[in-house]
């Protein structure tokens, strides 16, 4: 799965630079040296890789990070990675949040609103036992997007954050 450079934030590479130097180029769980800029490509086992341990590319906290060499960053991010495919699969297969008809300033609203919906509704599809109340909740944030997108149609998007 290609990486989203665009949720780091602008310097990451300076940072993920800073956090491999820290570990002195080395896996910071198996201890393999790895390559150094500049020295030449030999194989990806050698590429250092800077880890979000929470998975949230947008913490940067440097207690979040830590520099592990290929296999170790597949072995660790494995879990996550199979269950990001299981949830991408469901939004593909989703017709609950399908787009309604919006003015062209509304749209992103809408998007945003509906993809955190659909993690969401992955989220409780995947964890909670099946049953009423899962049953309850799946509808119930199907009714919460529907009136939400209603209110971005009917009413636009509310920029006043003042009151916050």
């Amino acid at each position: 799965m290609p990486m989203d450079w665009k949720k780091n934030p602008a310097n990451w590479e300076k940072l993920a630079k800073v956090v491999k130097g820290e570990a002195g180029w080395k896996c910071e769980e198996c201890g393999m040296q790895c390559r150094r800029p500049g020295e030449p490509f030999d194989t990806h086992k050698r590429t250092l890789i800077v880890a979000h341990l929470n998975h949230r590319p947008w913490d940067c906290r440097r207690e979040n990070l830590k520099a592990l060499c290929f296999g170790c960053y597949l072995r660790y991010d494995a879990e996550h990675h199979a269950m990001t495919r299981k949830v991408n699969k469901m939004k593909r297969n989703s017709e609950t949040f399908k787009q309604h008809e919006l003015e062209r300033d509304q749209v992103d609203a809408s998007d945003l609103i509906r993809d955190s919906a659909e993690n969401l509704e992955a989220f409780i599809a995947l964890r909670c036992e099946p049953g009423r109340e899962k049953s309850l909740a799946l509808t119930k944030l199907e009714e919460c997007v529907m009136w939400a997108n209603k209110s971005i149609a009917l009413h636009g998007v509310w920029t006043d954050f003042e009151g916050c």
